[in-house]
């Protein structure tokens, strides 16, 4: 049966739209996800050794989809490569030696996780338009602010041998983290304060940043998203 020209030209066109799709770049989704299961691990297994190593497994996974997502230069993902494999056996040398401390861990996960926002911001100001996945860009990097506070506190504690809390003198990796959210979003229950005069100031920054986030890129981002949807 002969081809018709429509036929032809839409076989002609849906080639190159088919080549389009697989070049396409990945969203910020898998990104998001990432860095959601990063949060559940050390919430629930971050005081172990197992589940510190996992959590630099999976925040060094956020940092290349990131990297993916941000399309940079691939001079810039192998770099990344390299330090990703060189975070993950650190902490596999240390989960299966022993040596490592929790302070070392949270270091190294620490370093992946302040990568991971910069890399994002560098795409969002690259590509100014606002669409769902310049808004889900702007979660991620809220979240990562969060845990790098987070891993900022635990570090702080060991650190100086002194508690971060005046509640509790070994606070877990859940409470770290609950502490640093409800500080980041100026929610501030109060059942948990700062032991040190250098604890609070690193809260109030932490409060600082992420209502200038907030009020800032965020709610740009969405009235322009409206703006745009209307």
């Amino acid at each position: 049966m002969a081809t018709t020209g429509v036929d032809a030209d839409r076989g002609v066109d849906s080639a190159p739209r088919r080549q389009r799709r697989l070049r396409r770049p990945a969203g910020f989704g898998l990104v998001l996800l990432a860095i959601v299961v990063a949060m559940v691990v050390i919430a629930a297994y971050g005081d172990l050794p197992a589940g510190r190593f996992l959590a630099v497994a999976v925040i060094a996974a956020a940092l290349l989809l990131a990297l993916r997502a941000a399309e940079v230069p691939p001079r810039h993902h192998f770099r990344a490569m390299v330090l990703a494999v060189v975070a993950i056996v650190g902490a596999l040398v240390a989960l299966v030696t022993g040596r490592g401390t929790p302070g070392f861990t949270g270091a190294v996960m620490l370093l992946l996780v302040v990568l991971t926002p910069v890399v994002l911001a560098t795409r969002l100001l690259r590509k100014p338009e606002v669409t769902a996945q310049s808004l889900i860009g702007a979660l991620c990097v809220y979240l990562m602010i969060g845990i790098a506070f987070e891993l900022v506190y635990a570090i702080t504690a060991e650190l100086t041998g002194t508690p971060f809390f005046v509640q509790t003198d070994r606070p877990s990796s859940v409470e770290y983290q609950y502490y640093s959210f409800i500080t980041l979003t100026t929610v501030g229950y109060g059942d948990f304060s700062p032991a040190t005069a250098l604890g609070r100031m690193m809260a109030i920054t932490e409060a600082l940043a992420g209502q200038v986030y907030l009020v800032t890129v965020v709610a740009l981002l969405v009235s322009n998203y409206r703006r745009h949807s209307d």
